[in-house]
């Protein structure tokens, strides 16, 4: 059974709290317990880090959130907030499978993604839009015979949703990607499909191709049948972000402003890539550790002035 480690009391004024294990079925017993703690005096300022899945699930959990969602599991609602997992945000991918000549060139131990093409799709108002990933091997399983190379959409006017499953801390939420149902996103990464299938027909790289798998060749690519691949089947570049959106108070749809503080529930931070308003033109791990960053720095700096501690 996994537990939150003892709360303890940063300068008697912020709760910090260990969880050991899996967050899911931690952190929500160690959010109430920083409330109840917080509530009788003993804490200011409660700071949620658990990442784009996992905070929304225990915002939800704790009886923040949309009230439809929270009603729905029977959870006692606290603050109804909209913003609170309906605003999804992550690149989609679609990756262009080939069958390697020499299979010895493809190595598993090796970092899948080791080169990246950043460009703008024509048109775009928005700069490096789009990106095309060359992994060493494919990692869809099977013979290590084949390689990939993903066309990833970078910049998303779609979204996607996160829900609770159930009440129960042990469930995972639901994921809803919802990727590329908007027409401006399934457009782009169509472009940016088309401009990876040319990569693979041009040399040195079809030299090394004996055939590409996937999309199949033999049936008509036209725009409308790679766009129903680009809904039906692209995959998450793993980048989930904006679950708790930062944004100004008269956005109903924000949940933070900008130092992570929430707009409806005094005392509580949001501090990971939850908070970001829409994911990021690149990978998301540099602007995590940034967010974690300031806000550690605003604690430490200016924490009577902006956290009350």
């Amino acid at each position: 059974m996994l537990v939150p480690a003892k709360s303890r009391k940063l300068n008697a004024k912020a709760s910090v709290i260990d969880i050991e294990g899996d967050v899911n079925s931690a952190a929500e017993p160690a959010l109430t317990n920083a409330y109840a703690e917080a509530s009788s005096g003993g804490a200011r300022t409660i700071i949620l880090s658990a990442g784009a899945l996992q905070s929304p699930a225990i915002l939800m959990r704790s009886g923040i959130g949309p009230r439809d969602e929270l009603e729905r599991h029977g959870i006692e609602l606290l603050r109804d907030i909209q913003g609170v997992g309906t605003r999804l945000s992550d690149h989609p991918a679609l990756a262009v499978v080939c069958r390697a000549k020499d299979p010895s060139l493809l190595d598993a131990d090796q970092p899948i993604v080791q080169t990246i093409l950043r460009y703008t799709a024509p048109g775009s108002a928005f700069r490096n839009d789009l990106q095309i990933e060359a992994f060493s091997f494919s990692p869809r399983g099977g013979p290590l015979t084949n390689f990939a190379i993903a066309a990833v959409l970078e910049q998303v006017h779609g979204t996607g949703t996160l829900r609770l499953a159930s009440a129960d801390p042990h469930a995972p939420p639901v994921v809803e990607q919802r990727f590329c149902e908007d027409e401006r996103d399934r457009s782009r990464l169509v472009a940016c499909l088309r401009d990876t299938i040319a990569f693979v027909k041009t040399k040195p790289l079809s030299d090394m191709v004996v055939e590409q798998t996937f999309p199949d060749p033999r049936r008509a690519l036209s725009d409308e049948s790679l766009g129903d691949l680009c809904l039906r089947l692209s995959a998450s570049g793993f980048h989930p972000c904006a679950t708790v959106p930062m944004g100004p108070a008269s956005d109903q749809g924000a949940v933070v402003d900008q130092y992570g503080r929430c707009h409806s529930v005094e005392g509580l931070v949001v501090a990971d890539a939850s908070i970001m308003p829409t994911v990021t033109r690149a990978n998301t791990n540099l602007t995590s550790i940034m967010i974690g960053e300031m806000v550690g720095e605003w604690v430490r700096t200016r924490g009577v002035e902006l956290y009350g501690l």
